[in-house]
């Protein structure tokens, strides 16, 4: 479709109209999450969707509470941008350690998911730090296995 013009949902039964762009809903968990190679070796934590085209651009920062919490073993971590900036989003166990990198780069404003996978880590108290811009936010969550 033309820019700004609406998509064009085709006649055939096997096409469904929704409400979101792409091929996947912004917010159900993944089909491959679980039970392919590729979410097992983590490559589908960093799911990220930015929703800024429906919902606008944000105004401020945020950092939202990981849902569920307590999680087992995948939670999801939303987070919004007023501008474009380089972001990190980094989880540390209650040791500060770090256990995963799940964002790590540039993104344009607007607001995030990521869905975070501790499959192979032991229950516990996490922390989960967003650095973009000049701010630095920070959030405790719990697994229980």
């Amino acid at each position: 479709a033309a820019s700004g013009a609406a998509a064009t949902v085709p006649a055939d039964p096997f096409f469904s109209n929704v409400d979101y762009y792409g091929a996947f809903h912004p917010t159900a968990p993944l089909w491959t999450d679980g039970w392919t190679a590729i979410s097992q070796d983590r490559f589908t934590t960093d799911i990220v969707v930015n929703k800024s085209a429906l919902a606008g651009i944000p105004t401020q920062y945020s950092l939202s509470q990981n849902y569920p919490n307590p999680f087992n073993p995948t939670t999801r971590i939303q987070f919004t941008l007023p501008s474009s900036e380089s972001v990190k989003l980094t989880v540390y166990n209650a040791l500060g350690q770090q256990v995963a990198i799940l964002v790590d780069g540039y993104r344009p404003a607007g607001e995030y998911v990521v869905t975070w996978n501790a499959l192979n880590l032991a229950s516990g108290m996490y922390f989960y730090r967003l650095e973009a811009g000049s701010g630095v936010f920070m959030k405790k969550m719990i697994l229980m296995k």
